[in-house]
């Protein structure tokens, strides 16, 4: 048993496998064969931990998908090529708590992969990378400005209702929602 297991409560680390079952669901779009093929996680070195181990139960889980995850800080420190092949090669990408240096590292690296037009979903981060998200090249914002006021809702003490009340209220940004929902309910 890990640290971070005996540290987090169990139904804390369920939610982060949700989390990652809804993300590869969304991805199946993009099906998982090849045994090189993975979904990339990028996260602050804050969560680095919680993600690590919700990855090794996802695995655990699912160990048909391959899941790679990295912190902002191995980004930032990865030479320009090494950045390029993880992200350029990876089946989806999500991401959270992208701040600082990370962002203009990033930036021009997800307008490449957008391109090819795999998911890539990111919440809890920059407004510049989070409006970049989309799924099957279909963006989940029109504007900034959309991300911005997506970005200030916070869940009333009725999580469930506020969520299925911001998802109709916005069906474009539905998935991204849900997806930032587990982030939110304790991941």
């Amino acid at each position: 048993m890990s640290f971070l297991t005996q540290l987090l409560p169990a139904s804390v680390l369920r939610q982060f496998s949700l989390f990652f079952v809804l993300i590869c669901s969304a991805l199946s779009a993009s099906a998982v064969d090849a045994a090189d093929d993975y979904l990339l996680v990028l996260t602050s070195q804050r969560n680095a931990e919680t993600v690590a181990e919700a990855a090794r139960l996802f695995s655990e889980q699912y160990p048909e998908l391959a899941v790679k995850a990295r912190t902002d800080g191995q980004i930032y420190e990865a030479t320009a090529e090494q950045r390029a092949d993880l992200i350029l090669n990876a089946n989806g990408i999500v991401g959270a708590g992208l701040f600082g240096p990370a962002v203009a590292e990033l930036t021009p690296l997800f307008k490449q992969f957008k391109q090819q037009r795999k998911p890539l979903l990111i919440f809890n981060s920059d407004h510049r990378l989070v409006g970049m998200s989309e799924l099957a090249g279909r963006a989940f914002f029109n504007s900034q400005q959309q991300v911005r006021k997506l970005g200030k809702q916070r869940a009333t003490d009725d999580f469930g209702t506020w969520l299925s009340t911001i998802k109709q209220q916005n069906p474009q940004q539905a998935l991204w929602l849900q997806a930032r929902a587990y982030w939110q309910a304790g991941g």
